[in-house]
Parts: C-alpha cells; structure tokens; sequence
C-alpha cells in the first residue's frame, strides 16, 4: 500500500463547523505546551522568550491574538490560505472582533482599542488570551506535508501526540488536506505513531514515487 493510501486508512471523515476560527503556529515545544495547558497569548502576556520571539510579527500587535475563517476572499490577501500549510489550533464559541482591511495596522499595535485593521481580508483579532475550554480541535494536514515532503511538520505532530497523551489532553486532531465544503477528515493519533516511521522512511527514499 502506498504512503498516501495508508494516511487515508488511519482517518475518518467528519464535519467542520464554518464558524469555527483557526490560529496558526509554528511548532516549538515549550510554546505548544504552554499553548495547550495555559491558552494561547496575546504578546503582552507571553513569557518574555516568546515576546522576544514575535515582537515583530503579525498585524495583531501588543493586546491582541490572530484568528483566521474558512471564507472566500482574494488568495493573495487571505490569512487563512497564508498560513495554510501550518498546524492551527481551531476555536469556537470566542469573541473577536473582525480587522478592517487597511494597510496602516501598525497605528493601532500598541492599542487596546476594539477595532483592528489588518493587511489581509480574512483576519479576526481575539483580546489577550484564548482558554485551552475554547479548543475544539488541531488542524495537521498530514496527507498534503507528506506530498509536499514537510517532515518538520509531520516530525512536529509526532512529538504534539505524545504530549498531549502523556498529559491526558483529549484534542481531535483534523486532517484538512482533502477539505471540501465542509468536509474534513479525523486523524486517528495512535495509527499516526504507528505508521510514522514508515512515512519518514519514504520520504528519504527518492527513488519511489509518491502518489
């Protein structure tokens, strides 16, 4: 069975909600665990080495938190699509306040105030912090890392599993690679330990092609 069959095997297919908001990250062990068991961030907050870390990054400043929505917008101004390719922790049931499209985001950096501007057109800002009681789920697009050869990403899920089983954190894990409508597909987490050997070892294998 080739690799991309085998991922398909391991998921199942389910449903998203479209009001469903996703914040993406990439991964660093101690940011993802203070994420999962504390909430993520607004800079303000953050510990100072991950202050440090994204000081300079992302029209949502000092105060405030970058969210993202499944819409159809332009793809070169789409957050969404920008930050597509990353693992995305998927919220629900949160207040935020939707970014007018503007260029001049960085007047309002270190503001508290309840309107926010944004480069892109699919951007929401929440303020201060999201409650892991928010989480409704990890995005991991499995199937398109391994076709695209991401191992960091697929290296990255493998070490968010183990985490989250040795901490009992009961999180469904999404695969959207093959998202349609509002169709998406369930990672099952221990088939995924149990073939991710197999996926590294093909793609440090050249010579076969994947499918």
């Amino acid at each position: 069975m080739i690799i991309s069959d085998t991922i398909k095997a391991i998921e199942t297919s389910q449903t998203r909600k479209p009001e469903w908001f996703y914040h993406a990250f990439l991964y660093k062990e101690k940011l993802f665990q203070e994420m999962t068991t504390q909430g993520i961030k607004c800079r303000k907050l953050m510990s100072k080495e991950f202050k440090e870390e994204y000081r300079s990054t992302g029209h949502n400043g000092n105060h405030y938190i970058s969210l993202s929505k499944m819409e159809t917008v332009e793809s070169h101004n789409s957050s969404y699509l920008y930050y597509e390719e990353r693992p995305a922790f998927i919220i629900d049931d949160i207040k935020v306040q939707k970014c007018t499209y503007a260029m001049d985001y960085g007047i309002l950096e270190k503001t508290r105030w309840p309107f926010r501007h944004s480069g892109f057109l699919d951007e929401y800002q929440a303020y201060r912090i999201i409650k892991p009681d928010n989480f409704v789920g990890i995005r991991a697009s499995i199937l398109m890392w391994y076709q695209e050869d991401y191992r960091y990403y697929l290296e990255s899920l493998k070490k968010m599993i183990l985490f989250l089983q040795e901490h009992s954190i009961d999180i469904p894990i999404y695969d959207y690679s093959r998202a349609f409508d509002y169709r998406i597909h369930q990672i099952n987490p221990e088939a995924y330990l149990k073939i991710f050997d197999s996926i590294i070892e093909e793609l440090e294998t050249p010579k076969i092609k994947k499918k």
